[in-house]
Order: C-alpha cells, then structure tokens, then sequence
C-alpha cells in the first residue's frame, strides 16, 4: 500500500466516518502533513513484514502460512535466477486430464525488473469457465529459460499427482496440443525440452507434433505489418489467407504470391511472409503444414485467449504489484477458480447463474451495443 491508494480507500473513508470528520486533517491536525502518514504506513510495512515483500518475503511467507507454503510447488533462487511455480494440487490434477492448454506471459503483474508471470491455462466448455492451472513467476524469458520452466512445471506435476506428464506424438496419450504465441524463445525452450524426452525425433518434428499459434496474435500481427486503412483491407484478408491454405503446397504459393506482388507495405509484406516460411510456424498456423493429427487439430483451441482473460482477472488486484502480493492474490483467484470447478463436478452448482437461452443471449447483445453507442 502507498500513501495515495491509503488516502483513497473506503477504510480511510469509514475511519473518519466513525470519527465524524470528512478527512484526516480533521480527526487531528498532525495528520495533515503527509509525510506523517506516510511514515505510519512504512512502520506497519515493517512490522507485517519484517522480511520484505520480495523473494525473502515470499520465503518468510512459506515459514508462516501453511496455505501460501502448500501452493507455492517449487522455488528456484541463485545469483542470476530466480523461479517460483504455483499451483494447487487439484489444478495439478486437472491439467492432466487436459488434451491441450494455453500458456502466456505477463508483462505488467509484477513491478520488479525483469520478472513476469507465466501461466498455463485452459476454457472449460462444459462449465463455460476459464481456469487457471498453473503460475511461474520468473526473471527469466531465454530458451533455456523456457526450458527450465518447462522441465519443472511438468516435473512438479508428476513429483505432487504421482503421474507423468505424457505428449501424443511421444506415447499416443496425453497432451495433444500446446496453444502459444509465436514467441521464439518459448518454442525454442518447449523444443529443447521435447527433444530431452525423445531424441529420436528433431526438434523440429517435436514442435510441429505439438505447438498450435494464437490466431489472434497473428491477424494482430498483419495490422501491425500493414495498418489498419481501410485500403489495406485486402492485402489484410490475403495474408490472412494462410489460415484456411488446404494444403501445405498452397500454403507456400500464397507466401510467394504475397512476396512478388504486394507493392504497397512491400517490404514489411515481405519480411512478414518470410518469417511465416519456418516450417514451425507453419505448423502451428496451418493444420495441412503440422504433424498434429487433422482430428486433433480440429478439437484445439486456436487463441491464448483464457490465458490473457487470466492476466485481466489478476489486474483486479492491481498491476506492478511486489512479488509477495501478487503471491497472495493469485492464491486467491486459484483457490476460487478450483472452489468453483469442484462444486459444478461434485455438486452441479454453477459458478453463474447465466442462461443458455438463445433469446436472452441475442437481448443481451443489443443491450451492449446500446451501451456502446451510448458511449461514443
């Protein structure tokens, strides 16, 4: 807490209710000079916690409190790096019964340099629930910094449920599908990792067996190589054409078609067609270009969408948080996540009362819309 979110808060408001003044100046005169304030806040600071709200914060935290101690699964520190997965068991034991989940990094939990958050996530058709499954706060965003997270998130998940994490294209069981961003440092770490499991197949061959891309990150992208004029609407929807190519052959005619005859944007085009030519990111765009069976395919999600639902959820407690609130609110969201999920499969409660009614759905649709008008 700050001084300016403390003179802000309904707490402060009810003191000075229950004192019968309006601010603080009028409960006593001292409280006027905000340094005053300020130092109060920073003793209390340090009294709630005498290790800080960092990493010895967070280890401080395990000593004391049992809950933070059972989800916090395993904590990685050294002059260089540092590691810290979260996770409950129960999300644990969900994950495995997945065929595909989502992972996306945060930028903006965490105020400290370089560290961010990690997590894995998945949606929930039959509960219509978005679900987080497992959190990594880490400072490190490298291939092999990825290939650490990888290799201990899934040694967690088999060290606390007693069962290893299994890849289709590895044992014709388990995970199907990993959905991502085309992030080079992650699918190089996830290739790493695969390539450790089974050395018989490339990297290569382990990427494009298992990585699908974020297709709204890709139509993002092409706005971002070509604007968003309504003249580039074209050339948009051509680049755009990659998605639904029926076979790899086609696939690559159209990066060469894109290549040889866009002349406005020509060399962003260009560049952009070029970086779609890797064979891995053909894979992940182009069901005809991946190793990952036509049946499977059709049944993974194709967006990290759940997984930025998830960042938003977590920005209710504030963005730039220390590492050791950020802990703690993610407890909280998890735990409820989890409540949530074991209620509707053990009790049939719903975690929303939201009816499937087409008619209310459609009412509710040009309700937003007015309130979008409204606004503009």
């Amino acid at each position: 807490m700050t001084t300016s979110t403390f003179l802000k808060s309904p707490a402060l408001q009810q003191f000075c209710h229950d004192n019968n003044a309006f601010t603080l100046a009028d409960v006593h005169q001292s409280l006027n000079n905000t340094d005053r304030v300020t130092a109060i806040i920073q003793r209390q600071k340090l009294l709630h916690f005498p290790e800080g709200q960092h990493y010895n914060g967070v280890a401080f935290e395990m000593q004391i409190n049992p809950q933070i101690k059972e989800y916090i699964q395993a904590k990685y520190q050294d002059d260089s790096e540092f590691m810290l997965i979260c996770a409950l068991k129960e999300q644990l034991e969900l994950l495995l019964t997945l065929k595909s989940f989502e992972v996306d990094m945060s930028y903006k939990r965490l105020k400290a340099a370089k560290l961010n958050e990690v997590v894995f996530t998945t949606y929930l058709p039959n509960h219509g629930k978005i679900i987080t499954l497992v959190r990594v706060f880490t400072n490190q965003e490298s291939p092999i910094g990825y290939y650490r997270l990888f290799k201990r998130v899934f040694q967690v998940i088999a060290n606390v449920t007693g069962q290893s994490v299994c890849f289709w294209h590895i044992h014709q069981e388990g995970f199907q599908g990993i959905i991502c961003d085309m992030d080079n440092k992650q699918t190089s770490g996830l290739g790493k990792y695969l390539y450790e499991l089974d050395p018989s197949r490339t990297t290569e061959e382990h990427l494009r067996s298992t990585i699908v891309f974020c297709q709204v990150h890709f139509h993002r992208n092409i706005v971002k190589a070509v604007g968003n004029h309504p003249n580039q609407q074209g050339v948009r929807q051509r680049m755009a054409g990659l998605l639904t190519c029926k076979c790899m052959d086609d696939y690559y005619k159209l990066l060469d078609l894109l290549q040889a005859h866009e002349t406005d944007n020509a060399d962003n085009v260009f560049h952009w067609a070029q970086h779609k030519r890797d064979p891995v990111i053909a894979a992940g765009l182009n069901k005809h270009c991946s190793l990952i069976p036509s049946e499977h395919w059709d049944f993974i999600r194709n967006s990290t969408n759940t997984a930025e639902q998830t960042h938003n959820k977590s920005y209710a407690f504030g963005r730039q948080q220390l590492l050791l609130p950020a802990v703690k609110s993610a407890w909280i969201l998890d735990k409820r996540d989890i409540q949530q999920y074991l209620g509707r499969e053990t009790f049939s409660i719903f975690h929303a009362n939201r009816t499937t009614n087409m008619e209310t759905h459609y009412l509710r649709h040009m309700q937003r819309d007015c309130k979008y008008y409204i606004s503009i």
